[in-house]
């Protein structure tokens, strides 16, 4: 590759007697960059006698937020100038792929001692936006609320049903009260027509013993 001069390497190392190469072949996780303040980790799992890498959240994560994890890669006695300049923006940033944290704090306090260093939290547009970002992805707030928001539909979808199975038992008390009163109007006209004949055949029977 070097020969070559690729300008991307998708290489991850498991151990120290192994590495994955997914330059030609591999899965989208390939494409996920560094940051010194990932979003996510790495854990090494043993699968039917085979070692695999596994990406997982290590916390909530916004909807479109770029996934990152640390890529842990570091140099010994290493020259700044032949190392990638990291650019995740971190308020903790290692500064150069290939830094650990004691050679970052050397680094920091040379930009300081030569008047170069600038915090993070300056007024700066650009460090202002790169922290927007940062809390846009990473504001569980945010994250509560949608899920808030999630949690309410289902609720709403069975007041929904709820309402509907009451109108339906509505309607059937309805119905049953209609048929009811059907029933008990059939019953009045059934008795009065019955004491209707009972009268007429009292009548008959006083004519004929008139007669």
């Amino acid at each position: 590759l070097n020969e070559k001069k690729a300008p991307n390497f998708y290489l991850c190392q498991v151990d120290a007697k192994r590495i994955i190469d997914a330059t030609h072949f591999g899965n989208e996780s390939r494409f996920f960059n560094h940051s010194c303040a990932p979003n996510c980790h790495t854990v090494k799992w043993l699968v039917g006698g085979t070692d695999r890498l596994g990406i997982f959240a290590s916390t909530n994560i916004r909807k479109g937020c770029e996934l990152t994890y640390d890529y842990n890669y570091q140099v010994e006695n290493a020259d700044a100038d032949n190392l990638a300049v990291c650019q995740c923006g971190a308020k903790n940033c290692r500064f150069f792929l290939g830094f650990d944290r004691k050679k970052a704090m050397e680094w920091k306090a040379k930009l300081i001692a030569e008047g170069k260093w600038t915090e993070p939290n300056s007024d700066d547009e650009d460090d202002d936006q790169d922290e927007d970002v940062v809390q846009d992805c990473d504001d569980d707030d945010g994250l509560e609320e949608e899920h808030r928001v999630e949690k309410d539909e289902p609720r709403k979808n069975k007041k929904k049903k709820k309402d509907g199975r009451n109108k339906k038992k509505k309607s059937k008390k309805k119905k049953h009260k209609h048929r009811s009163k059907k029933k008990k109007h059939k019953q009045r006209c059934d008795s009065e027509k019955s004491e209707k004949m009972a009268i007429d055949v009292d009548d008959k029977e006083n004519e004929n013993t008139s007669n």
